[in-house]
C-alpha cells in the first residue's frame, strides 16, 4: 500500500514540470490533492468502474494518518524540486445520516461529518499540519477548498438538486467558519480558502440547483459577513458557456457585495467548454479585474483545450488578473475519474508539447524543512 501511495509523487514531480514564460506577470502553478491513493484506478476504468479508491485515503479527512501525511509530503516535495508553487486542497463534507453521501464518497473520499465534534476537531487540526508542511516543503500559495457531498450538495440527486436537505445549509456554513477561523497562516505561505467548490448559482430559479447554490451560498456569505475578514476568502464556479459562466458570476459577486463583503479571488474550473474557453476565461478576467480581483482557474484537466488556451492568453498578456493555475490530477484525454498510471511518465510526454513552455526545469533549490527527510 505504501508503495501505491508513494506513486503520487511521480505524478506530481512531472505535472510540475509545467513552468510558465515569462511574458505575462509570474502566476503560480500546481496541483489539486484530493485522495492519496489512485493505484488500481486504471484497472477498474478499463473494467468499467469510475473509481476504485481504497477506503478512508482522503487527504484532509485522514492527514495524522503516517502513511498518507507521508506520502503527501513526498509528493509536495517533489512539486516544489520542479518548480511548482501552490497546491489546493479538497476538504468533502457531509451528513453521517446521508446514505447517499455514504455511497458516493465516504469511503473513498474521506467525506467530514459536519455534525461530529470530533471528527471536525481532527480536521482542524489535520488541515494546520498540513499547510505547516507545505510551508515547509516550499509552497507559495495553498488553497482550501469546501467541497459538499450528498445531501448538503446544491446539486445532489438526478435531476440536479432535487434531493438536496436546505437544513444543512446553516450548518455547513457555521462549519466551514468555525475552520476558516482558525485557519493559522505558516509564514511563507499565502492561505486562501475556496468557501463553495462550484456552487455559483444560476439566474434561472425554475431549476433546483440555482435555488439550491443560491440558498448555500447566500448562507455561507452571511456567515461570513458576522464573522469576517473576508480578504482571503474566494468561490469558485463552473460553466458550459460564456453567457452562463458570466451569470454565475454576476449572481454570486452580487451576494458578497450586498453582504459588504469583497472577497479575495475568483476561481473558474474549465472542462470541455467545445470551443468556448478563450471567451469563458476573457470574460472571467474582465469580471475580476472591474472588481479589484485575482483570478485563480483552480482545476482544468491537463493537456486539455482549456489549459492550452489559458497558457496561451497568459503568454500574449490577456489575462493580467490571473494568479494562479492549479491542475486536477487527470489527462484530457483519460475516460477515467483520475488519471493515468502517474508511474508512467511516458504518458504525459508532449502533453504541453502546444506550449511552447520551457523544456525544462530550473536545477531545483536545495530541499526546505520537511523536504530533507521525504521519502
Amino acid at each position: 500500500m505504501t508503495a501505491r501511495l508513494l506513486r503520487l509523487g511521480w505524478l506530481l514531480a512531472v505535472l510540475a514540470c509545467v513552468a510558465v514564460p515569462a511574458q505575462g506577470a509570474e502566476i503560480q502553478v500546481g496541483l489539486n490533492l484530493t485522495h492519496a491513493d489512485i493505484g488500481g484506478a486504471e484497472e477498474a476504468c478499463a473494467a468499467g468502474a469510475v473509481q476504485n479508491i481504497a477506503p478512508g485515503f482522503g487527504i484532509a479527512a485522514n492527514y495524522r494518518s503516517g502513511t498518507i501525511r507521508g506520502a503527501t509530503i513526498g509528493a509536495m516535495c517533489a512539486l516544489a524540486s520542479s518548480r511548482a508553487t501552490a497546491v489546493r486542497l479538497m476538504v468533502w463534507y457531509g451528513v453521517a445520516r446521508d446514505a447517499e453521501a455514504q455511497a458516493d464518497a465516504r469511503r473513498r473520499l474521506g467525506v467530514i461529518d459536519i455534525d461530529d465534534a470530533e471528527a471536525l476537531a481532527g480536521l482542524k487540526a489535520n488541515l494546520q499540519a498540513f499547510l505547516s508542511d507545505a510551508a515547509q516543503a516550499g509552497m507559495r500559495m495553498a488553497i482550501i477548498a469546501f467541497g459538499p457531498h450528498g445531501r448538503a450538495n446544491p446539486a445532489c440527486g438526478s435531476p440536479a438538486g432535487t434531493c438536496f436537505d436546505p437544513s444543512t445549509a446553516e450548518r455547513s456554513a457555521r462549519t466551514i467558519a468555525g475552520i476558516v477561523r482558525q485557519l493559522v497562516e505558516p509564514q511563507g505561505l499565502e492561505v486562501l480558502v475556496d468557501l463553495n467548490n462550484e456552487i455559483c448559482p444560476g439566474t434561472n430559479p425554475g431549476l433546483a440547483f440555482n435555488r439550491n447554490a443560491e440558498n448555500v451560498a447566500g448562507t455561507i456569505v452571511e456567515q461570513f459577513r458576522r464573522d469576517g475578514p473576508a480578504a482571503r476568502l474566494g468561490f469558485s464556479c463552473t460553466a458550459a458557456s460564456t453567457w452562463e459562466l458570466q451569470r454565475r458570476l454576476d449572481g454570486i459577486a452580487a451576494m458578497y457585495e450586498s453582504a459588504s463583503l469583497a472577497p479575495g479571488f475568483v476561481d473558474v474550473h474549465l472542462y470541455r467548454v467545445h470551443g468556448e474557453a478563450e471567451a469563458m476565461l476573457v470574460a472571467a478576467d474582465r469580471f475580476a479585474e472591474r472588481r479589484g480581483l485575482r483570478l485563480m482557474i483552480g482545476e482544468t484537466s491537463l493537456g486539455s483545450p482549456e489549459a492550452e488556451t489559458a497558457l496561451r492568453l497568459h503568454r500574449e498578456g490577456r489575462l493580467p488578473s490571473l494568479a494562479a493555475i492549479l491542475f486536477w490530477p487527470k489527462r484530457a484525454d483519460s475516460p477515467c475519474a483520475v488519471t493515468h498510471r502517474p508511474w508512467e511518465a511516458s504518458a504525459w510526454a508532449g502533453a504541453f508539447a502546444t506550449s511552447a513552455l520551457p523544456r525544462a526545469p530550473t536545477p531545483p533549490a536545495p530541499p526546505h524543512g520537511v523536504c530533507r527527510s521525504a521519502p
